[in-house]
């Protein structure tokens, strides 16, 4: 039986590792892509796909090979200018939903990673922007981004 495991000896929870048996210590692969702590693991129903949320502000598709022990890095999905709160596939596991402090909700394909739809609260300064503003320290700008601002900067990077 295939169990997953995170691996927390000395790698800062930025490394999945996969056992097949934990009794016995084998260990299959150990995924490494992440540069920082490892919030969210997910499996499609199937188990050909592993998507894995990072406070990099990154979800990151593995997608399992035809010899079923190891999973290769697919698409890196991180449109994202805030960190991550919540990641979750859709029912027919063909969709990663992500949400973040931002407030905003984006739909990806799993397949592609390509970005499908971005939700976004309205806030008071909904669509207001604010490229190339000058004068305000980082933390107003990232308030203003937070109550619906934009800054085609942050969004094309």
């Amino acid at each position: 039986m295939l169990q997953l495991q995170i691996d927390l000896r000395g790698y800062g929870f930025s490394r999945l590792a996969f056992w097949q048996e934990v009794a016995t210590g084998r260990l299959l692969q150990t995924l490494a892509s992440h540069t920082k702590a490892v919030g969210t693991v997910l499996f499609t129903r199937d188990g050909s796909h592993l998507v894995s949320a990072s406070e990099e502000q990154t979800i990151r598709v593995w997608r399992r090979q035809a010899s079923g022990d190891e999973y290769q890095l697919s698409p890196v999905l991180n449109e994202h200018t805030f960190k991550f709160t919540c990641a979750a596939l859709t029912s027919d596991g063909e969709q990663v939903v992500s949400g973040g402090v931002d407030g905003a909700v984006r739909i990806w394909d799993l397949q592609t990673g390509e970005g499908l739809h971005t939700l976004r609260p309205e806030g008071p300064y909904a669509g207001t922007n604010i490229t190339g503003v000058t004068g305000i320290t980082a933390a107003q700008k990232a308030a203003l981004l937070a109550l619906g601002a934009v800054d085609s900067a942050t969004l094309t990077s």
